[in-house]
């Protein structure tokens, strides 16, 4: 069972890709979101189909490929797989039986990937590692409260 069991059902809202810092966004329906700053992979019927490193080249296409529209695309299909490989920390993100959205850790000091729900929590992998933290009692809105008690 994958502590991950909760994104089961949701769908990708919305994605896009930060150039400056080489972020990839992906936010699901549940509100959810999926920071990315590894490779990722979109794999269709076992095959690779595109990967994050593809965005912005043409590869003999008349426009160049777009990996925004290609994440926002996987949207129209639920989740429904989601696994971790726990020495390498790579997620699988599984989309109906046909497509598995992989993000690869390739650095082993590096965040490849935040996983964050607005009420569950925050789970960081560094070198293979998943680390969570709870979300504060008060929500996602709640705000911790500075040292002279002021927020």
């Amino acid at each position: 069972m994958s502590k991950f069991n909760w994104l089961i059902g949701d769908r990708i809202e919305s994605a896009s890709y930060e150039t400056e810092s080489q972020r990839w966004i992906v936010t699901f329906h549940s509100g959810a979101v999926l920071s990315i700053e590894a490779m990722w992979r979109l794999i269709e019927d076992g095959r690779i189909c595109s990967t994050s490193l593809d965005h912005g080249h043409l590869f003999g296409r008349p426009k160049p490929f777009d990996g925004i529209a290609a994440l926002k695309e996987m949207g129209q299909y639920s989740v429904e797989k989601v696994e971790v490989d726990e020495p390498t920390g790579d997620l699988f993100i599984t989309l109906v039986s046909l497509f598995e959205l992989q993000i690869l850790s390739t650095s082993a000091g590096y965040e490849p990937w935040q996983l964050t729900h607005p009420t569950l929590g925050m789970w960081v992998v560094s070198g293979g590692v998943i680390h969570e933290f709870a979300q504060p009692s008060g929500g996602a809105n709640s705000r911790p409260t500075g040292a002279c008690g002021s927020p």
